[in-house]
């Protein structure tokens, strides 16, 4: 590691150490001095560090080997852990010898400074970390947990509302030449934003020490010159590892929260001047090696600049040094990353990385992205889950050429991958004569399905005896001391002796509630889509369980014993044609959402339950579309059921922007057979739109008579 300072202009300086390792040097004529001394492997054990010439003697004592890190920027890295959501309880359980802390006071100066007056490392107790970044010590503190051998060093070095210029010597910014001009034509008098002096006062005096790597979070005070982040940034990366003589060394950024930056705080002429920021962020950790990014959407405050949740930000950046720097192949720092697009027709396919195990279900369309055509006016996207990819399209745009997300200052996505991690601002174009249509927000464009009137309502659920025009709970024998239990309808104009077609559907996951108040128990007795299908007459409709996996009552969520719901589902059909006249030819089995997979996931488990249909209508999910984590929800698998269909006839129906992913996914399969697409114009995740006199229920009826061969 490097031990630099100053002596008598040709004076010989002497290092031991402890552990064995010594060197001599002599000062050069201006009495600096630098040596290279090999150290040992990271350990606990303190050690000694005697730096001598003939005049003078420093002993550095209780010296540990470890990893060092540099954390810097403006007020969100000078942010003191005192006020933190959780400061109060960090900082009574704080103390950690092996976690060494150096504060860099915020300070200016107009010349390179060679020392840092008045500070010593200190050990992280109570005492010493309670004024200290909040971001730098649950950064430090995540290392330690995940580095038990190794000490860790942070040294903080940042200053509220400083400029990256600020932070970049005079020899970088004289390098480029928007930089230079800033350099000589700045004429704001506070400190902390005039350039280079933040560097010449907090930086230089630390170089070349050896440090592991650099954590930056900054920006805020940039938004004003956002078009001139990104190469600011990189001259920047490039500076400080010459500075800091490791060409290679890690930089790793902070990438900003979302907030209402007002207008004197932007750029002229751009409104979104903080997602500028943001993208090139995106971009250098892109394009330089040994760089790194963590996305904080979701831990921000838009009314506040200063977000007060610092843990997920520093551990998330913990993750990305454990990852990059010390080879934890488990670790996960990073949300979705845009990787590529693809025009699709009226949609936008968009690829991603940090995906593999997929994206985090939302029961609902994604917010914040927005779509645009030749004309480069952006409109409110439709953005959907497909497989690992986003599907994106809106009714305004019927050729797209690209797709912005997050391209708002205070956008705060609901975009996240299975792990729980925000997905970082991108734009898949390279257009500055774009413009927005009125009204983008983070909600989707499309109608409510509450502001639309009702004219069916599903009949009141009661324990009766099965009737013309009721609806009735039903237990079978073997399920006659559980809680398991379907829900029977015979239509009002049943009569005995008579043959009905029969509509078989599964329910919904539950419980579930979204922002658009749509609702569902996972039970039977909330399904409608087979009521709204009939309108009460001439089809008898059975909404079916999915028995849980001790048989005792209905599962909620997902599958529970496959296995009994398949048998469950044989069973009732049988004796529903068998009792009340269910005609065997005339089966139609239907879902919504959980119940839409069911269609196939159970309804095609084998050859026996799959021979009961004579069509299948799914309604706002699609068997194999995506994996959804329980066993055999792969693409192969969901395959190889729905071969038992033998292309019989699919009614596949989508809210929102439709069922163009089912679509490719089917089209790209080579799934051959009797396919009809059906989209439904709201932002709803809900089945209650047949219960409403809109057009698409009149072609939902229409091909369910055409199924059973009535007119």
């Amino acid at each position: 590691m490097a031990f630099f300072g100053k002596a008598v202009s040709g004076q010989k300086v002497i290092v031991e150490t402890l552990w064995g390792a010594a060197d001599s040097t002599y000062a050069t004529s201006d009495g600096s001095w630098k040596l290279r001394i090999q150290t040992p492997t990271a350990s606990f054990d303190p050690q000694t560090v005697c730096v001598r010439t003939s005049t003078d003697t420093i002993l550095f004592k209780d010296v540990l080997v470890g990893e060092v890190w540099l954390l810097s920027g403006q007020s969100n890295m000078a942010f003191r852990l005192r006020f933190d959501d959780n400061g109060v309880s960090e900082i009574a359980n704080a103390s950690t010898p092996s976690l060494r802390l150096f504060k860099v006071p915020s300070i200016t100066a107009a010349e390179p400074r060679e020392n840092i007056q008045q500070v010593q490392w200190q050990a992280c107790s109570s005492l010493s970390v309670k004024d200290f970044s909040a971001v730098a010590y649950y950064y430090g503190r995540a290392l330690s947990t995940s580095l038990p051998n190794t000490p860790i060093g942070l040294i903080s070095a940042a200053f509220g509302s400083a400029t990256i210029e600020a932070f970049m010597s005079k020899e970088a910014l004289l390098s480029k030449g928007f930089l230079a001009d800033h350099y000589y034509n700045y004429t704001n008098k506070k400190e902390s934003k005039n350039p280079a002096w933040c560097y010449n006062a907090m930086i230089y005096p630390l170089q070349p020490y050896t440090i592991r790597g650099v954590v930056w979070y900054q920006g805020e005070s940039n938004c004003v010159r956002a078009s001139q982040y990104a190469e600011a940034l990189e001259t920047m990366i490039h500076s400080y590892r010459a500075g800091f003589e490791n060409p290679d060394m890690p930089f790793y950024i902070v990438q900003l929260p979302p907030y209402n930056y007002s207008t004197p705080q932007q750029e002229s002429g751009d409104e979104y001047s903080a997602a500028i920021v943001r993208e090139a962020q995106l971009q250098i950790t892109n394009n330089i090696e040994n760089t790194g990014l963590v996305v904080t959407t979701d831990v921000g405050d838009v009314d506040d600049i200063h977000p007060t949740n610092k843990k997920p930000v520093g551990e998330r950046l913990a993750n990305l040094a454990l990852y990059q720097c010390y080879g934890q192949q488990d670790k996960v720092f990073s949300g979705p990353k845009y990787k590529s697009h693809s025009i699709e027709g009226n949609t936008i396919r968009l690829a991603f990385d940090f995906v593999l195990n997929g994206i985090r279900d939302n029961y609902k369309e994604l917010s914040w992205f927005t779509i645009a055509g030749s004309d480069k006016k952006f409109y409110q996207g439709n953005a959907f889950v497909n497989g690992n990819d986003v599907v994106v399209s809106s009714p305004f745009v019927k050729e797209p050429q690209a797709v912005r997300f997050a391209w708002h200052n205070a956008a705060e996505p609901n975009f996240f991958n299975s792990e729980g991690l925000p997905a970082s601002a991108f734009k898949t174009d390279n257009w500055t004569d774009f413009t927005y249509a009125d009204g983008i927000t983070s909600w989707s464009n499309f109608p409510d399905i509450r502001n639309v009137p009702f004219d069916l309502k599903v009949p009141e659920l009661t324990e009766e005896q099965p009737a013309a025009g009721r609806r009735v709970k039903q237990i079978l024998p073997e399920y006659a001391e559980t809680d398991v239990y379907h829900t029977l309808y015979l239509p009002s104009n049943w009569e005995v002796g008579k043959e009905y077609p029969v509509i078989v559907e599964y329910p919904g996951n539950g419980p579930y509630l979204n922002k658009y108040g749509d609702a569902n128990s996972g039970k039977p007795d909330d399904a409608s889509l087979g009521y709204g299908i009939c309108g009460g007459e001439d089809f008898i409709w059975v909404v079916l369980p999915f028995v849980s996996n001790d048989g005792q009552v209905n599962q909620l969520n997902w599958w529970g014993d496959v296995e009994a719901s398949v048998n469950y589902t044989i069973k009732t059909v049988k004796d529903i044609c068998e009792k009340y006249g269910g005609d065997r030819e005339k089966v139609v089995v239907t879902g919504f959402s959980r119940g839409a997979i069911a269609c196939n996931y159970i309804g095609l488990h084998n050859d026996q339950i799959a021979n009961l249909w004579s069509g299948a209508i799914p309604f706002s999910h699609y068997d194999g579309v995506r994996e959804w984590g329980y066993p055999n929800s792969d693409n192969t698998s969901a395959l190889s059921r729905l071969d038992r269909l033998n292309g019989k006839p699919q009614l596949i129906i989508q809210e929102n922007g439709g069922p163009a992913a089912t679509k490719a996914y089917i089209e790209k399969a080579g799934i051959g057979g009797d396919i009809t697409y059906l989209t439904i114009p709201y932002r709803n995740h809900d089945a209650r739109w047949v219960l409403q006199n809109i057009p698409e229920r009149g072609v939902l009826r229409d091909w369910v008579n055409a199924v059973i061969g009535r007119d």
